[in-house]
């Protein structure tokens, strides 16, 4: 899966500072910068930023955009944007791919990084670079330029498409808890303590909540997924379990039951193969019967399990093909057995005996 950046090698802690100790949107801004900078410094660091919403854990802020020089639109029909408010850094740390013009910058005043979807849903196939934009539900007088247009990134769920985002860089906004996001040269948990003694040493009473790898994260965001997939699993393996031992029962139960005519076909000169290739055709019949109605149900019945598979269709045909290849040689080997140790068995003892 490509959520659009690389979790590797990537360290996030969460911060919450109080409004009684920073009241003002620049003291909070400038805690943020000392603490990237010092960040920045530690051995083992290759880059830092913030975010106030990390990717892949759902949340954040969705709002409404006007676009400068363009027509006022009905309230209800203003195109709405994942919006986040990052810092300088943020989009280098996560790798996330910068596609056209640059990234933040510390001197920026107000300034705005959209993503390739929102890029194509606000301005189509116009180049947005230069382009101003307003939050209305921030202010509806400031406008951010666009300076960047960088890599989709899947805010939401794993399993669902990359919607559009944009990320603003404002002195204006007083973003109390971001995520810090280191992105180190080695093990990321080794930078622990470090990174967290660093934030003390600017604030002692400020806590550090959440310390966490990215990739921890991402696992964390899949747990359900995959639960879902092991019980899905486990059942699907019962039932063809089931299936198998069924049909192994039936038809070897039923070769065995004609064990005497198969002696005195022996018995009247028919060859092994003549016998086997009777037994396997009668027997076979009702199997094959058995696997294409099963395949066709399957196929009908496969629009329940969509939201159940993910990565190919709930049809897949090679699943289809490998399930019904298995039962077919499993059907195979109860005929085809059976009737064979019947065929080597001398015809008057098994004449005799019944």
């Amino acid at each position: 899966m490509d959520a659009g950046f690389n979790a590797s090698n990537i360290l996030k802690m969460d911060l919450n500072i109080p409004d009684a100790r920073y009241p003002e949107p620049s003291h909070k801004r400038a805690f943020y910068q000392s603490a990237l900078e010092r960040l920045r410094a530690l051995p083992g660091v290759k880059a830092a930023g913030f975010v106030d919403t990390l990717p892949v854990t759902g949340g954040g802020s969705v709002q409404p955009l006007v676009i400068e020089g363009k027509a006022e639109m009905n309230p209800r029909e203003q195109p709405t944007v994942s919006v986040r408010v990052a810092s300088a850094g943020y989009i280098p740390t996560m790798e996330i791919p910068l596609l056209r013009g640059r990234d933040f910058s510390d001197s920026d005043g107000d300034a705005m990084l959209v993503s390739a979807a929102a890029a194509k849903l606000l301005w189509g196939d116009t180049d947005p670079i230069g382009r101003r934009i307003t939050l209305p539900l921030e202010s509806k007088s400031a406008t951010r330029e666009v300076v960047g247009i960088v890599g989709d990134v899947k805010q939401g769920e794993l399993s669902e498409m990359a919607g559009a985002t944009v990320y603003e860089y404002t002195t204006a906004v007083p973003v109390r808890s971001v995520v810090l996001v280191l992105r180190t040269a080695g093990a990321p948990a080794a930078l622990t303590q470090p990174a967290a003694a660093i934030i003390r040493e600017l604030d002692p009473n400020q806590p550090v909540e959440e310390v966490r790898t990215m990739e921890d994260v991402l696992d964390e965001t899949l747990s359900a997924p995959r639960f879902g997939a092991l019980l899905l699993g486990v059942f699907a393996a019962v039932a063809l379990t089931l299936a198998a031992v069924g049909i192994y029962s039936v038809l070897s139960y039923i070769v065995r039951g004609r064990s005497r005519e198969i002696s005195i076909r022996t018995a009247l000169g028919a060859r092994t193969t003549d016998v086997l290739r009777l037994v396997v055709r009668e027997g076979m019949t009702p199997a094959l019967i058995g696997i294409a109605l099963g395949s066709v149900a399957s196929l009908a019945s496969a629009q329940l399990l969509n939201r159940l598979v993910y990565g190919i269709s709930a049809s897949d045909p090679l699943t289809l093909a490998m399930v019904a290849g298995a039962l077919a040689l499993v059907a195979l080997a109860a005929t085809l057995v059976p009737a064979y140790r019947a065929s080597r068995l001398d015809p008057l003892q098994v004449l005799r005996s019944s």
